[in-house]
């Protein structure tokens, strides 16, 4: 009896500890329910053994993984190599000259247009450093504008509204995850006692649990914050020297210095050239195209005449690479999906678009 008991407890405690893992492969289920994706069990399997072992130490990277990460984040990310490299030059640093005083890996403030690959940075950092795009936990600070919203994110003490016992949700993400990259989007937004708790670990790398009392440590977590403070101003402006001081002094004027120097590194982000959105556009369609081919077991291939094309048609300075993704699903993916139902392409086809 006490040995069944010994067993039943010990599958609870399992149980238990794969539970974020599992309720991460729930919502990799759902989100494939809301877009109409169909996932294989394979690959159903394989993000749960990522979720349930992938994400590594930061300490565990090796210093030759460290030597390619900006080349092969930098194929990913165009038109961003100045941002790319501030952000990898400190990360390298974090790790040969770590602190005596412990702190996150590097804190970084993200600015610049809408559509240069602020946020779209943080997921490639997650998945070339940590191995797992698990390792990302976005949180839009759009969300906590309020005072009472401070509790729902660091968690409330006992006796106070919005007291739970499970905690506030940052911590709960941070619990889950050895370690990852925490993106805090539109920072400028939250309440203001949000980035007074933040500044705190920012500064000392952790946090303690307002319910429970349990410190939070972020030691090996990568802190990024994205903002759209400056934007219109510097849009008026050709001189990309002079757009990063409109950028960085716009953060000044909006923030006291102990906020602004916890930054490690503010990182300016510019706006695209036209050789850039087609660099865009041909990683956006050549990923798109191969979930075609991929689910329906055809070949399809195109001229570089239709990437001159659909920049042609999507690009827009002032949005960036925003308008390109709606251009190819609108010139060439609604169409192919119309071929598709009414079985004009049917598996085992090559199709060439030109």
């Amino acid at each position: 009896m006490n040995s069944r008991m010994s067993g039943r407890d010990d599958l609870l405690n399992v149980c238990n500890r794969f539970k974020p893992d599992l309720e991460e492969l729930r919502r990799y289920a759902l989100d494939a329910a809301i877009h109409d994706k169909v996932f294989s069990s394979e690959y159903l399997m394989s993000r749960l053994t990522q979720g349930l072992g992938g994400l590594r130490s930061f300490y565990d990277i090796s210093n030759e993984e460290l030597k390619t990460l900006y080349s092969r984040i930098k194929k990913k990310v165009i038109g961003q190599d100045h941002a790319v490299r501030k952000l990898v030059d400190a990360i390298n640093k974090s790790k040969m000259l770590p602190c005596a005083r412990k702190k996150p890996i590097g804190s970084f403030c993200f600015m610049g247009p809408t559509g240069t690959g602020k946020t779209y940075l943080a997921e490639v950092l997650a998945e070339e450093l940590l191995g797992n795009d698990l390792a990302l936990i976005p949180i839009d600070l759009t969300l906590f504008k309020h005072q009472g919203d401070v509790s729902r994110l660091f968690g409330a003490p006992p006796g106070y509204i919005g007291y739970r016992d499970e905690g506030g949700r940052l911590n709960e993400l941070i619990t889950e995850r050895k370690c990852g990259v925490l993106r805090f989007d539109e920072f400028e937004k939250a309440h203001p006692e949000i980035l007074d708790s933040l500044m705190e670990i920012m500064d000392k790398g952790k946090s303690t649990e307002s319910s429970s009392g349990q410190e939070i440590t972020f030691y090996e977590f990568v802190l990024i914050f994205t903002s759209n403070l400056g934007v219109s101003k510097a849009s008026q402006c050709s001189v990309p020297e002079e757009r990063q001081d409109i950028y960085i002094n716009s953060l000044k004027a909006a923030y006291k210095p102990e906020i602004v120097n916890r930054f490690d590194e503010i990182v300016i982000f510019e706006p695209f050239n036209r050789e850039d959105a087609a660099k865009i556009t041909g990683l956006l369609l050549q990923k798109r195209l191969q979930d075609v081919q991929t689910h329906h077991s055809v070949t399809i291939t195109y001229d570089q005449a239709i990437i001159d094309h659909l920049v042609d048609i999507g690009f827009d300075p002032e949005y960036n690479a925003r308008p390109l993704e709606r251009t190819i699903e609108r010139c060439l993916m609604n169409p192919l999906s119309g071929y598709l139902l009414n079985e004009k392409i049917t598996q085992g086809d090559n199709i060439h678009i030109y």
